[in-house]
């Protein structure tokens, strides 16, 4: 199922480069369906006046990203959209995310307070990976999207509830059945598969996000000896 989520970037000039870089990710969440559109500045067509257009689709996104820099908190232009969009944020119309892009006080801002991306609040160009760093920013914001729009994953329904209120899968065979007991979201695509390690502790995970996850089995999240994800640089399509 597709989703209707509209996302609106809002970068300056000079950061252009790390933008274009951000939305080759965002792009893989769209392919997927979880986020409908990306517009940004550049997608205005000439003879369309700027003002217009920007206006329109900052009333209308219901994801506005701000890719904080010393030029964005330097830029009017930069700062009456981000203000526009914490109006919308209040009043739960939208939701922002600042992205931190360079080092800049960015503490004091009207979205001081909001969750950001990177990790850590680490800039992006502060990461030894750049590839690395937008790819964390990426599966940051599908998180932030699924836990707004509901859905725990994409591309997948609702399963039904059992009388304890424990989400139930039910397979095609009518020899088994599963229990849902948790879910964890990492991967930006879908996964092809899974598998446990020999001892049961380990859980390897492959998607076509060209990317392989290893994960401990009881905690359910990536398992911090293996994990940063490294991407399956030799594929050349889905793993």
């Amino acid at each position: 199922m597709m989703s209707n989520v509209k996302i609106f970037l809002c970068s300056a000039r000079e950061d252009e480069s790390l933008r274009k870089k951000l939305e080759k990710q965002l792009q893989t969440l769209q392919r997927y369906g979880l986020i409908d559109a990306l517009w940004h500045s550049e997608s205005i067509i000439a003879g369309t006046e700027t003002a217009q257009e920007i206006g329109k689709h900052l009333s209308t996104a219901q994801v506005i990203l701000l890719l904080i820099s010393p030029y964005f908190m330097s830029s009017d232009d930069c700062y009456t959209i981000m203000l526009r969009a914490m109006q919308r944020h209040e009043r739960g119309e939208a939701h922002v995310i600042p992205i931190i892009l360079r080092p800049v006080d960015w503490r004091g801002a009207p979205f001081g307070r909001l969750k950001v991306l990177p990790t850590n609040e680490r800039p992006v160009t502060t990461w030894s990976n750049l590839d690395e760093a937008l790819y964390d920013v990426a599966a940051g914001i599908r998180k932030a999207i699924e836990r707004w729009a509901g859905n725990s994953s994409i591309n997948s329904p609702t399963p039904p509830e059992d009388p304890l209120g424990r989400a139930l899968v039910v397979s095609n065979s009518p020899e088994f059945s599963f229990t849902l007991v948790r879910t964890i979201v990492e991967h930006l695509g879908p996964v092809a598969s899974v598998a446990f390690s020999s001892d049961g502790e380990r859980l390897v995970s492959d998607s076509w996000d060209n990317t392989i996850k290893i994960w401990n089995r009881d905690a359910g999240r990536c398992h911090p000896d293996y994990c940063v994800m490294t991407t399956a640089s030799t594929h050349l399509g889905e793993t």
